[in-house]
């Protein structure tokens, strides 16, 4: 029985862990997990999973940046988007924060962010859903502030 149980759990892991993404700041870089990334306004961090992303900002100026739904969005280089959910959030300058974005403009509850399903119960389905995702160009806007990056 704790063999079953092992082995479930060790299945589990590794089908989380095969939806990360890895995005490049470059076309020619090579993939990671993390993308550090600076605007004149903000700098951060950013991590993605087919249905999250993951933002770690620093607000380097003097106002406060406002964040809301409204003003937040993922954008491919065809123009298709995804509108991002966060909480009305205020940074104040000189602050940091992390934020967990979500696809607001999901038209049913699977519907996850670059293309893909929020969920995928085999590594094979998630390789070949995001197959398409190779070299692919994005920017993710965060109040009036624009992040390229790739997706590898």
């Amino acid at each position: 029985m704790r063999v079953v149980l092992v082995t479930f759990c060790l299945l589990i892991g590794l089908s989380s862990h095969a939806q990360n993404l890895k995005i490049k700041s470059n076309y020619q870089d090579k993939g990671a997990r993390n993308l550090t990334f600076k605007t004149s306004n903000i700098k951060g961090s950013l991590s993605a999973t087919n249905a999250t992303l993951k933002v770690r900002l620093e607000n380097l100026s003097n106002e406060t940046v406002i964040i809301n739904a409204a003003n937040c969005s993922l954008i491919d280089k065809s123009g298709r988007g995804t509108q991002l959910c966060g909480g009305d959030l205020a940074l104040e300058s000189r602050n940091s924060m992390t934020l967990l974005f979500e696809n607001c403009s999901a038209r049913n509850y699977n519907e996850g962010l670059f293309g893909l399903k929020n969920f995928y119960s085999t590594k094979n389905q998630f390789k070949e859903d995001s197959f398409f995702l190779k070299d692919k160009e994005f920017i993710l806007n965060i109040s009036g502030e624009r992040i390229l990056f790739y997706t590898d």
